[in-house]
C-alpha cells in the first residue's frame, strides 16, 4: 500500500498541561506521522489519558507513526514544565501495483 499525504503542510498540535488529541483528523486518514517539537511529551494511543508521569515518552526532535484507530485514540501531554508542539502529516492509503 502506498501512503499519500492528505495535508499539504504539517498541522500543529499544542501540547500543554491538559491531555489533548487531534481536533479533527481526516476521516480517510490511515496513517499519521508525528514530529515532536520544542519539548518532551507523554502519549497513549489507546484512548487512555496520559499524565506528566504516565505514558510513553517521546523527546523533542523524535518522530513516530500512528496507524488506523491509534490516530483517533492518540492523546498527549507535556512531560515536564515546558509546553511542546507536535507537527503531524496525515496520510490516506492507496493500493499500489504490488498489492495484487
Amino acid at each position: 500500500m502506498a501512503y499519500i499525504p492528505i495535508n499539504d503542510e504539517a498541522e500543529t498540535l499544542a501540547v500543554s498541561t491538559t491531555a489533548v488529541g487531534w481536533a479533527s483528523a481526516p476521516a480517510r486518514a490511515v496513517k499519521a506521522r508525528v514530529q515532536v517539537q520544542d519539548a518532551n511529551i507523554r502519549v497513549y494511543v489507546d484512548g487512555s489519558t496520559p499524565t506528566s508521569t504516565a505514558g510513553y515518552v517521546f523527546y523533542a526532535g523524535q518522530w513516530f507513526e500512528l496507524f488506523g484507530p491509534e490516530i483517533d485514540k492518540f492523546r498527549a501531554i507535556r512531560d515536564d514544565s515546558t509546553d511542546a508542539a507536535c507537527a503531524v502529516t496525515f496520510y490516506s492509503g492507496e493500493p499500489n501495483a504490488y498489492d495484487n
